[in-house]
């Protein structure tokens, strides 16, 4: 073998393990973002649930779906199909591309369902029942 074969084996072994890792690193982070997201939900839910006023669409979706068996299997497909995806996908950086498009689609997801779970308390519509004032 040449320097340049050993430099580009050095190179290729540098991606795998950086393309592993971040796959890791992305999974593990669904695995947690399911589980503050359903401890969240759940939480707010009981808050929300006795307020004598009714809850915007996207509040109520999110608490609906806490009883679902899709709010989990979401997540934890999504950490599954993270990792499986390394051992389908060769070319290492189409692999962390691929990891980049999967982790901005769930921090889209965990903005979304953050936003929707916290709106009523944020807004100042029903601020005032949160708090305790009327």
């Amino acid at each position: 073998m040449n320097s340049l074969e050993l430099e580009r084996d050095k190179y290729c072994g540098y991606r795998v393990g950086l393309a592993w890792l971040a796959s890791i690193l992305s999974s593990s982070y669904c695995l947690l973002a399911y589980s503050e997201l359903s401890r969240d939900v759940q939480a707010i839910s009981s808050v929300l649930g006795c307020l004598p006023v009714e809850l915007p669409l996207s509040t109520r979706s999110v608490i609906s779906l806490r009883h679902s068996p899709l709010f989990a299997v979401f997540f934890m497909g999504m950490a599954v199909l993270i990792l499986s995806k390394e051992l389908v996908v060769r070319d290492k950086t189409h692999s962390l591309i691929v990891t980049l498009v999967f982790v901005i689609t769930l921090l889209i997801v965990v903005n979304w369902t953050t936003r929707a779970i916290y709106s009523p308390i944020i807004s100042e519509r029903f601020s005032g029942f949160v708090c305790g004032i009327k």
